[in-house]
């Protein structure tokens, strides 16, 4: 079974269609048998129709009104069928309360995943949960409206089932529900429900959740507006970690978030794959200077190589695509990610994009071609995009995953030893494409199904360990500068944190490859060392420092002040994406922040010069949890 499938529930004889035409061939005998046997004997017709449905009832209760002799032959039919069909009911009734009873006796109470509502994309990630050796099991939370046959269903399956009254005010029941669902102990809470419901059903559970409980919650949003609306009233429920998601977005990040799949021209991939191995040690001489005194950002940036992306396709998938570039994408303080979006529509489609993402057109660098995607014309423009800026990989966002293989092939002239990904829900429709598309293509699928809606996929836990380390080492720093205890532990630093704040620690961690590739390679460009090398430098030149000497120290090493900078733009980038200026003060509500600066000799040069440390020790970690 795939994920389309959903929830498959256990074999049942009394659910089977073969069953009722069974019971249905059944009955029709046992009448045409009562009517033969009895109708006529009495006189009248209605003790005749009284005697027959009585010589019914006895055939389907393991009786029968002839002995002996047989009697006709569709009397000995229905003699057999009738109380088989009775046995099948009893069977089907035992069963359902054979279920109820074997979940109350054995009830999921710990390690297991919550997830709202049964419809076609909950029973899916379902039917996933059954099958994740991570989780010990599956709550299912539905309305009490839900149709019996679905929670039948779904309890068949091995499926807690809760069912809740969301507009009524019984504290009592109210407790025993929440009682059932065990959120003290859940690994994870999932909604998959349509919008706008499922933010009032997570919010009648965090309204009513033990105090202290730390749930993190995964909510399907499918619109960013929406989100954003909702997101500050979520954010009131501090004992739930609340996380928003689509399944365009679940589809980008296993593309573009693992580092698997590079974006970067190979000067630079060569330092990204270094990076993601083991930290090498290094015995530094205590107080060693770098030979790279006199080095300027000018030099820097014009050693570090430009990624040059192409999005074919801007529909959903395609948009959280270039969302998700426009942050990781960034190699450079000065200058934004070049994208070429192409394929017939797109202008329009970008406008789309533009709309629900505020400030994109502001942080890329982006070329439009509105052209068919298996086109010529397409080919010719993409050769002539191409021989001023080469691509350094391609992604095809379109609806249909055969044209965009079809489309990659036809293109092979320009794309032709570069990275490039198909969006491809179901690998089964283009497996015989697939394999036969020529050695060294480099053609991966993203966005299946299988690797989507999948529990470690929305629950991220990978992620989640990134940006709570990132957030950890970004609440000592502010400790530091700031003044005030520094927290004991990633989970007590991210607890309370706004959804702006938790989203901008992801984004950090998804960056990670690509600063450590321009890390690395400005190492060896102009330290002579690797990039682990340097952060050991840098650690023992910083260390013991207050913040005002951090941030003189930083501004003093070119190569560690323009890695602050890469970092300061990336960080602005987010912001800017959730529509955030600068303003005197920072405002989560007014989307107003006084960092937001993007002339960095200005920035180190003004009031929050202190801060720099910030944007410093984003690469200092980047030795810490893959």
């Amino acid at each position: 079974m795939n994920a389309r499938e959903g929830v498959a529930p256990r074999k049942s004889i009394a659910r089977s269609p073969y069953f009722k035409i069974f019971a249905a061939v059944a009955f029709l005998a046992a009448l045409i048998a009562g009517l033969q046997v009895e109708w006529g004997k009495n006189g009248n017709s209605w003790t005749d129709a009284s005697m027959t449905v009585y010589a019914v009832m006895k055939l389907f209760l393991f009786d029968s009104v002839l002995e002996g002799d047989p009697g006709p032959p569709v009397y000995e039919v229905a003699r057999w069928l009738a109380p088989m069909t009775t046995a099948a009911g009893v069977l089907a009734v035992f069963e359902v309360f054979a279920v109820d009873l074997r979940l109350r006796l054995h009830p999921v109470t710990g390690n297991h995943v919550v997830v709202l509502g049964c419809g076609e994309r909950s029973r899916a990630i379902m039917h996933e949960i059954l099958g994740w050796k991570e989780a010990s099991g599956v709550v299912c939370v539905v309305p009490d409206t839900t149709p019996l046959d679905d929670v039948r269903s779904l309890k068949s399956a091995g499926i807690q089932v809760v069912a809740v009254d969301y507009d009524a005010n019984d504290t009592a029941e109210e407790a025993r529900a929440i009682a059932r669902i065990h959120l003290e102990s859940a690994r994870g809470i999932i909604s998959m429900e349509p919008e706008p419901a499922t933010f009032g059903h997570v919010r009648w559970l965090a309204a009513r959740a033990p105090k202290g409980v730390g749930a993190t919650v995964h909510v399907n949003s499918e619109s960013r507006r929406l989100r954003e609306i909702v997101e500050r009233d979520m954010d009131n429920f501090p004992d739930f970690d609340m996380h928003y998601f689509s399944l365009s977005e679940l589809a980008s990040y296993q593309l573009l978030g693992s580092g698997e799949f590079s974006i970067l021209p190979p000067a630079l991939d060569a330092s990204r794959r270094f990076m993601a191995g083991d930290p090498a040690p290094w015995n530094e001489a205590p107080g060693r200077v770098l030979p790279y005194n006199g080095l300027t950002f000018e030099q820097i940036d014009a050693a570090v190589a430009e990624p040059h992306v192409l999005v074919v396709g801007m529909g959903q998938v395609g948009g959280e695509l270039l969302a998700m570039l426009a942050n990781l994408g960034i190699t450079s303080p000065n200058r934004p990610l070049r994208v070429t979006a192409a394929g017939r529509g797109v202008g329009e489609q970008i406008d789309d994009v533009f709309a629900q993402v505020e400030d994109l057109s502001k942080v890329i660098d982006l070329t439009v071609l509105d052209l068919n995607p298996e086109s010529r014309a397409m080919r010719d423009a993409l050769a002539g995009v191409s021989a001023e800026h080469p691509f350094s990989a391609a992604v095809y966002a379109l609806e249909d995953a055969r044209g965009s293989l079809l489309s990659a092939d036809f293109m092979m002239p320009v794309l032709a030893g570069i990275n490039t990904a198909v969006w491809c829900p179901h690998r089964a429709d283009v497996d015989p494409i697939l394999n036969a598309m020529p050695e060294g293509s480099r053609i991966r699928l993203f966005g299946l199904d299988s690797e989507v809606l999948n529990p470690g996929a929305i629950l991220a836990e990978r992620y989640l360990e990134q940006a709570r380390h990132f957030n950890l080492v970004y609440a000592q720093t502010d400790a530091r500068i700031a003044g005030g205890l520094p927290p004991i532990n990633a989970q007590e630093a991210w607890t309370g944190l706004s959804t702006v704040k938790k989203e901008s620690s992801f984004a950090q961690a998804l960056h990670r490859h690509v600063k450590g590739a321009v890390l690395d390679a400005t190492a060896r460009a102009f330290a002579g060392v690797n990039g682990f090398q340097l952060i050991n430098h840098w650690e023992r030149v910083l260390e013991g420092l207050t913040a005002a000497e951090q941030a003189d120290a930083i501004a003093a090493d070119p190569l560690l002040s323009y890695m602050s900078a890469l970092e300061h733009r990336r960080w602005a980038t987010f912001y800017y994406l959730r529509g955030f200026t600068w303003g005197e003060t920072k405002d989560e509500v007014g989307r107003t922040h006084d960092c937001l600066v993007d002339d960095w000799d200005a920035f180190i040069a003004g009031p929050r010069r202190e801060t720099i440390a910030y944007d410093a020790f984003a690469s200092l970690i980047l030795d810490g949890p893959e």
